[in-house]
């Protein structure tokens, strides 16, 4: 799926429209785990997932690798407080398989937004569509049992247990990998 094809299923675009955005992409590859960012490097980039698996992730104060998201095909990921702010990135984001990645850079999103004007509308969905995520994860780790958590995690990003590693999964719900060991041994007796 090329980029224009997701914003126009949120947004009308014509043709010339299509044309415009797809050249404002570059379609970059990168290898199981190459990072697309690294941490304390200002985020030149969004990135689209044309195919493959990312993830961006933090380091806590004791080293940990504490996972925020991941992101597989036609699912946007980055540092979007570093893109948008031009600040210094707070995470990495790394490649867990072979991944291609549509980037685009702050300038080029500057002037599509300029030029198309109803891209602000899309990305207005998009950013909604963050945000009801994000919320929805600060939720769940917040109010949630570990037991629960690991079942949404299931319903809503099957698709996921196929590419990420367990151990990457116990990162994203906030348990260690034992314990997510236990909360599967439970299903898989069920």
């Amino acid at each position: 799926m090329m980029v224009s094809e997701y914003f126009s299923k949120l947004v009308q675009l014509s043709t010339e429209e299509k044309n415009l955005i797809d050249k404002s992409f570059e379609l970059k590859s990168f290898s199981k785990g190459d990072f697309a960012l690294r941490l304390g490097v200002i985020c030149e980039s969004e990135f689209f997932v044309k195919q493959g698996c990312l993830k961006n992730y933090y380091i806590d104060f004791q080293g940990n690798e504490i996972i925020l998201s991941f992101a597989i095909e036609h699912w946007w990921i980055g540092d979007f407080e570093s893109f948008n702010r031009r600040t210094p990135s707070k995470m990495f984001v790394e490649a867990l398989e072979d991944s291609e990645v549509y980037t685009i850079s702050y300038n080029k999103k500057q002037q599509l937004l300029k030029d198309i004007p109803q891209l602000e509308r899309a990305y207005r969905i998009l950013l909604e569509r963050h945000l009801q995520n994000y919320q929805e994860r600060i939720y769940s780790v917040l109010a949630l049992s570990a037991q629960e958590r690991y079942e949404r995690f299931l319903e809503k990003y099957a698709k996921l247990v196929q590419c990420v590693p367990q151990y990457s999964i116990a990162s994203f719900l906030g348990v260690t990998p034992e314990t997510l060991s236990r909360i599967r041994a439970k299903q898989t007796k069920k």
